[in-house]
């Protein structure tokens, strides 16, 4: 299991604690065998939680540590045959690991201090556009979404509901993402505004990485953010 992985379980662990106290039951945590009735002693149950009119045994689990677990079954088993006893299972979805975003920042940093001579303004936009797609796309794997399975224009929208972007940001994004439709697919007169809007999308994408710092911080407590880049 990974540690975000393992991270994962204990946050689920702890709001499940924390759920049970509230509605009055006496939680114990990893029990051990002279605390647990005597039917599952020489087993080891993950949370034993108990009130006059319930007894239950709850595990927080991924799906992935269920396969070959033959002492989880065991456990059902018995606490099926018994009366008064049941059981609960908390599965946890594993967190993909956080990706190194230092080559994206230290590749936009140097692009934004020495643009490359001769580098087209529609390349520019293309390029920066496509790191704001990026970078949406982690702030909101940030947030405990999958990425993969919706588009960028629903995660902006999503990212701007929880408030994480404010709705200038959004409208800003969703602009930029049209604007790289019609450069992509546009005459080259088109082209001739990139120059003017290229330096407006590269502050975009500091405001996203700054905003993308803190949210990685408060999921992993990564360090690190990106330093102004001096595009004002």
């Amino acid at each position: 299991m990974s540690a975000t992985t393992e991270q994962s379980v204990e946050r689920a662990r702890k709001r499940v604690i924390r759920d049970y106290k509230r509605r009055g039951y006496r939680v114990t945590d990893r029990p051990t065998p002279d605390v647990v009735p005597g039917f599952m002693r020489d087993l080891h149950p993950g949370l034993m939680v108990e009130r006059e009119d319930d007894h239950a045994v709850v595990e927080v689990r991924t799906a992935q540590s269920l396969k070959g677990a033959n002492e989880f079954v065991e456990l059902a088993e018995r606490i099926e045959s018994t009366e008064g006893w049941r059981l609960e299972l908390v599965t946890v979805r594993p967190e993909e690991p956080l990706p190194d975003l230092s080559y994206a920042t230290q590749a936009f940093r140097a692009l934004c201090e020495q643009p490359i001579p001769g580098q087209s303004s529609d390349v520019l936009t293309v390029y920066f556009v496509s790191l704001i797609e990026g970078l949406v796309t982690e702030l909101a794997h940030t947030q405990g979404t999958r990425p993969r399975d919706k588009s960028v224009e629903f995660h902006v929208r999503e990212l701007a509901f929880r408030a994480v972007i404010d709705d200038d940001t959004e409208a800003d994004i969703m602009n930029a993402l049209e604007l790289r439709r019609r450069v992509l697919l546009s005459s080259n007169q088109m082209r001739q505004t990139a120059p003017d809007v290229a330096k407006d999308l590269a502050k975009l994408c500091e405001s996203l990485f700054a905003t993308l710092s803190p949210a990685r911080n408060d999921r992993a407590n990564h360090r690190g953010a990106i330093k102004d880049t001096g595009l004002a």
